[in-house]
């Protein structure tokens, strides 16, 4: 009875031993690909075509190493310079920096589009855990605030916010992409009370910047969360040292956008009195503040 079905078992058997090959060449290549990225003494030539191959190889087996790259061969302050259509092997950048570039390529490439749950899978394993490699962490969120994202990790974010291992800045980075992918009412009121609850005036006014940067999605604020943030903004401003009143520039222009007020509080910036060789005089940003106190005083509810 067996006999009629041996050819059917043996081609079975067959596609079983081509599928584990397959496994295998493609977890080699991947191996070799990770290889690769971390040698130094790479030719031109050799750069170019492993920075193809990434491109095509599937994300969750060319990210981790693209991650080491990023942040282990990052500049230590500000940018590589660079030039030409093959940055990456230009000739003025060591070859770790070289590395950096063509990985920043990569990087890219993998995370064109937006809102691949599978990548955004991905990124999530590779959140370090509590204060560890706060740069690749950065990187992350990043990537999940304005590339891939899968509202699943919504917990995994909100978790952040009061894990005690976590730094100020990480907490304030996942708090922000809450509020940028989830519902910003929801997350509104942390973030105000973050801002609130930071010390220093300085402080205040950085997180306030850095926390309210959300475009038209500040339109959807229920009324009771533009209240606060509106009274906020002018708190901050009120607060302000008289010899430095300019320092409030940015939080003046945000309530000027909350407000929807036109130019948002900026004076004319053409007037010749704000000119100078080298760009606006200081008294156009000290009266934008000014512009926007005067506002609150005549608007005050």
């Amino acid at each position: 009875m067996l006999v009629g079905k041996f050819p059917e078992i043996r081609f079975m058997r067959f596609l079983q031993i081509t599928f584990m090959l397959m496994l295998l060449i493609t977890a080699a290549a991947g191996a070799q690909i990770t290889d690769r990225w971390l040698q130094t003494d790479l030719a031109d030539a050799q750069r170019d075509t492993l920075i193809e191959e990434s491109k095509i190889q599937n994300f969750k087996e060319v990210a981790p190493v693209l991650l080491k790259v990023l942040v282990e061969y990052r500049p230590l302050f500000g940018h590589y310079n660079y030039s030409g259509d093959k940055p990456w092997n230009d000739k003025r950048l060591e070859p770790k920096q070289r590395n950096f570039v063509a990985a920043e390529i990569v990087w890219s490439h993998h995370l064109r589009g937006t809102n691949d749950p599978a990548k955004a899978r991905v990124l999530r394993t590779l959140i370090p855990p509590g204060n560890t490699n706060p740069h690749s962490r950065y990187l992350i969120v990043d990537a999940l605030t304005h590339s891939q994202w899968t509202p699943e990790l919504e917990p995994v974010l909100e978790a952040m916010l009061t894990d005690k291992s976590r730094t100020s800045d990480a907490k304030r980075h996942a708090l922000d992409c809450l509020l940028h992918r989830c519902d910003i009412n929801t997350y509104m009121p942390l973030a105000i009370q973050r801002i609130r609850s930071t010390k220093g005036l300085s402080q205040q006014l950085r997180e306030y910047n850095y926390l309210t940067n959300h475009g038209n999605d500040l339109f959807t604020l229920s009324k009771a969360n533009h209240r606060e943030l509106t009274d906020l903004g002018f708190n901050l401003l009120q607060r302000l040292p008289h010899k430095q009143p300019g320092t409030g520039y940015f939080v003046a222009l945000q309530l000027g956008f909350l407000l929807k007020i036109k130019d948002q509080f900026k004076p004319d910036q053409d007037a010749e009195k704000y000119q100078s060789p080298s760009g606006l005089k200081p008294g156009f940003f000290t009266d934008t503040v000014k512009n926007a106190l005067a506002w609150h005083t005549a608007n005050r509810r």
